[in-house]
């Protein structure tokens, strides 16, 4: 039999810390990151009380940093992952109870587009003052009896760009 015959529950059903490292290498797709999270509570608590050693931890979590980057994990999956093992043991590293790669991946893309939204938005309202400011010091020294030729050389703008503002507030 090879690896790929056995489910994660059957390879939970060992129990040991090889058993683990056998999971971590079953994952293949985004997907499967999921199935570790629905480990039997028996088996966590199994590695828990095996006091697993800190060079077992060290190659384990050498290991995930392989077999993750594997299935394109970022760097911050991977990292969330590792720190796991690393912080508070073997056990807690199975409790990832319905952690989803693909979601976790979706909501950071709808955060970052959120973000982008919201500086353009900003910078839209910027453009918008400035634009007003513009329009107001122009109707202003228009107003004061300012000719456009003058009114282009002091405010830097060509007499086209002064006639066209002038066109959209009426």
């Amino acid at each position: 039999m090879s690896l790929r015959d056995y489910s994660f529950a059957d390879l939970a059903a060992f129990g040991n810390v090889l058993s683990l490292f056998m999971m971590i290498d079953k994952l293949r797709t985004a997907e499967d990151f999921g199935e570790l999270g629905k480990l039997p509570k028996d088996y966590a608590k199994r590695l828990k009380n095996m006091n697993v050693p800190s060079h077992l931890k060290e190659l384990l979590v050498k290991v995930a940093t392989v077999l993750l980057s594997r299935i394109n994990a970022t760097q911050d999956e991977i990292k969330t992952f590792v720190d796991k093992i690393d912080e508070r043991g073997v056990s807690e590293m199975t409790l990832l109870e319905n952690y989803d790669v693909q979601e976790t991946r979706r909501q950071a893309r709808a955060e970052a587009l959120a973000e982008v939204d919201h500086q353009r938005a900003e910078v839209d309202r910027q453009r918008e003052k400035a634009e007003a400011r513009l329009k107001f010091t122009v109707n202003s020294l228009l107003d004061r009896g300012t000719s456009i030729l003058d009114v282009s050389t002091i405010m830097g703008i060509s007499e086209k760009d002064i006639q066209e503002m002038l066109n959209e507030s009426a």
